[in-house]
């Protein structure tokens, strides 16, 4: 959609540049992706907030024809134009109630000529104007897109322009989940570019990537940057890579942290680093290189809302045993000035209201100076596997008093048997002294495809003698209600059996990987493409006590002699309950 919003939306047509095939047609592939292409319009234009919206404009040239109100009339016949001979001027939107939307529609009315040259667009958000958009050119048509925004009101301000500004039509529209455009950072938040931060005691290098566009880099040690704002708090916004490395961070002048940036893949615009609550007004915040690593900024965002804080959740997910009450915590941050209220709701995921989750809608009221509450939200006891998960989302919206929603505004509840709670698993990895491998297996230490670096496999050509090559395996004892093995599938890997308590256990559906024979399925590493932690065996429900779980390549399942027999890293990592 990028070139949708790039060609129509600066008011020029749209070339797709899809040939057809041999045969004169398009192809298949193509024909699929038109098709969601136009589905996507469709949703995009269903709805248009600003239908019949009031207008009010700074100024209005005195004429019938140019009334304020015809910018939302749905009529590209009439037209707005502020006072006679004015270049500038602005009019608000009342949008009539709060709406969620990211997309603002202008459009001149093109037969009087192409008039504006400047323009900028700013949303209210808690009682304050934040600013939303910004272009040159209008013309027939110009589509602003942004982050998604919660606002009643918006403003235009048109800036310059070659003559007085016609207008003929403004509209509102919220794009599809799909191609929505989010930094990740709550709007109402002030950033400051990495350009504004005052360098010192080394070269910094400028990059054209970040989270607002720009970003910088210094591999010297002691090079540092500084940043000043205004506000309450600050979140400092980075990359994080392989190469990177530590950055202590001072906040006037104190040192509160060491921040490593070094992460197994490179991560744009990740927030690193989030100071403590500060006392209003003037505040530094000075990154330094530590020991010579690379590291980056793309900026800082900083909170300043007359203390009013933000509301968010105290984790992004939270485990539940069905039928107990999910305790939500909501935190106040960054101030907590005068009273404030918001918003707390449920939605359905893969869990629905009635069955999983009671639905909960209530508003939660802060006093002046409380800084967290405790929401129970009931859970119930549904019917179904023992290995039965179920989510459901609580969302946090509209909050008043010049406050604003965090960057945790959604929590994601899962609800399970008590015996799938994450505090009643007991993790392991494949090179615990738990696990008893027979001869031929190779244990690695070093991988990087895993988190721990370790990985343990065999084959049956690992193993030299044929007696050895019938007792390949790997045994577990662990005390619980259930045991999940995970690792590797794998084009290369074969099937083994599975014995728990010295009775072979047949495949079923949803006790791990299998592979099909015949009609028959067989537990199995096997894969058409490679895949990293897989569920190869799951057992769950079994009886309270120690049991004994064997893997075994078995050679009636495999061959002994190819080399693509293999038990698929099977016990990477092994995680037991």
């Amino acid at each position: 959609m990028d070139i949708y919003f790039k060609s129509v939306g600066r008011g020029t047509p749209l070339l797709l540049n899809i040939p057809p095939n041999q045969d004169g047609k398009f192809a298949d592939a193509d024909v699929a992706r038109l098709k969601e292409f136009r589905q996507t319009l469709d949703q995009l234009y269903s709805v248009n907030y600003a239908a019949g919206a009031l207008v009010e404009a700074d100024s209005t040239r005195r004429n019938a024809h140019y009334s304020a109100s015809h910018l939302t009339d749905g009529d590209e016949k009439t037209s707005w134009a502020p006072a006679d001979d004015a270049k500038t001027g602005s009019f608000v939107l009342d949008l009539g109630k709060e709406q969620h939307f990211d997309v603002v529609e202008l459009k001149e009315t093109i037969e009087k000529g192409q008039r504006i040259s400047g323009f900028t667009i700013d949303v209210a958000v808690n009682g304050q104007w934040i600013p939303y958009g910004a272009g040159s050119t209008v013309g027939y048509r110009r589509l602003i897109k942004g982050q998604p925004v919660d606002s009643r009101y918006i403003r235009v301000s048109i800036t310059d322009a070659q003559a007085t500004p016609i207008l003929n039509g403004v509209s509102v529209y919220k794009t599809p989940a799909s191609i929505e455009e989010t930094d990740g950072y709550p709007l109402g938040l002030t950033y400051h570019s990495d350009r504004t931060a005052e360098r010192a005691n080394g070269q910094w290098n400028e990059e054209g990537e970040g989270v607002r566009g720009t970003s910088m880099w210094t591999k010297e040690k002691g090079a540092s940057v500084t940043y000043q704002f205004e506000g309450t708090k600050a979140y400092v916004v980075a990359t994080v890579d392989p190469g990177h490395g530590e950055m202590d961070v001072y906040v006037d002048g104190q040192k509160l942290a060491t921040v490593n940036t070094q992460s197994p893949s490179r991560k744009r615009s990740q927030k690193v680093y989030e100071t403590p609550d500060l006392a209003a007004g003037s505040h530094t915040l000075t990154l330094v290189n530590s020991k010579g690593d690379a590291i980056a900024t793309e900026g800082i965002y900083a909170l300043n809302n007359q203390e009013k804080g933000l509301f968010e959740f105290a984790q992004p997910t939270l485990a539940v045993k069905k039928g107990d009450p999910a305790q939500v915590v909501v935190k106040r941050k960054g101030g907590s000035k005068g009273s404030a209220s918001l918003k707390l709701i449920t939605e359905p995921g893969t869990g629905v209201h009635g069955k999983v989750y009671k639905d909960t809608n209530v508003t939660l009221e802060f006093s002046d100076g409380e800084t967290e509450k405790t929401v129970q939200v009931p859970t119930l006891d549904f019917a179904g596997k023992a290995t039965d998960v179920y989510d459901f989302k609580v969302k946090l919206l509209h909050p008043d008093q010049g406050s604003l929603v965090g960057f945790i505004p959604e929590l994601t509840v899962q609800v399970m048997n008590e015996d799938q709670l994450p505090e009643n698993r007991n993790e392991v990895d494949d090179q615990d002294p738990k696990l008893h491998y027979s001869q031929g297996w190779h244990h690695e230490t070093d991988n990087k495809d895993f988190s721990n670096g370790t990985e343990s496999w065999s084959s049956f050509n690992q193993v030299t003698d044929e007696e050895g090559k019938k007792h390949i395996e790997v045994t577990i004892t662990f005390k619980g209600t259930g045991v999940e093995v995970r690792g590797v599938v794998d084009p290369s890997h074969g099937l083994y059996s599975v014995t728990l308590d010295g009775k072979e256990i047949a495949f079923e559906e949803g006790r791990g990987h299998d592979y099909e024979i015949d009609g028959d399925h067989y537990f199995s590493g096997y894969g058409d493409q490679r895949k990293l932690d897989q569920s190869l065996v799951n057992l769950q429900g079994l009886a309270k006590g120690y049991h004994q779980l064997r893997l075994h390549l078995d050679p009636a399942l495999n061959d002994p002699q190819s080399s693509q027999s293999h038990p698929g890293r099977p016990i990477y990592p092994l995680r037991e309950r």
